[in-house]
């Protein structure tokens, strides 16, 4: 699905209703129903609270320098990526056994991992 310009800068916050609860007409343009139906078993964000937590755990250092970085967001998110091993991978794919051929379809060349694919390829 693609996305249109204007809502690149958007955040999550654009997308919580006035009555505190996930705006599900704005998402039903932008998502398929199986992720609505995933996203609203989580609480939406609220502005109320005094401090923001990461939903996914502890802190790190890297996490914070990532997300403290003046840079674009979706550069920031980009970065978190590749600090997680989020990225999609060849090497991935076939450990999610969604692909049979963990090679690199730039270079042909050993597995396509995130170092390679950022920094080995070609």
């Amino acid at each position: 699905m693609p996305v249109g310009r204007e809502i690149v800068d958007d955040c999550v916050a654009c997308y919580v209703a006035s009555d505190g609860g996930w705006d599900l007409n704005k998402l039903r343009n932008l998502l398929p129903q199986e992720v609505i139906d995933l996203l609203t078993e989580l609480p939406a964000p609220s502005m109320n609270q005094e401090e923001d937590d990461f939903f996914w755990g502890e802190g790190s250092k890297l996490r914070s320098m990532i997300w403290k970085w003046p840079g674009m967001q979706r550069v920031k998110s980009f970065l978190w990526l590749v600090a997680n091993n989020g990225l999609l991978t060849n090497a991935t794919r076939v450990r999610r056994h969604i692909n049979s051929d963990s090679s690199c379809h730039i270079c042909g060349e050993k597995e396509e991992s995130i170092l390679h694919a950022l920094r080995d390829c070609l």
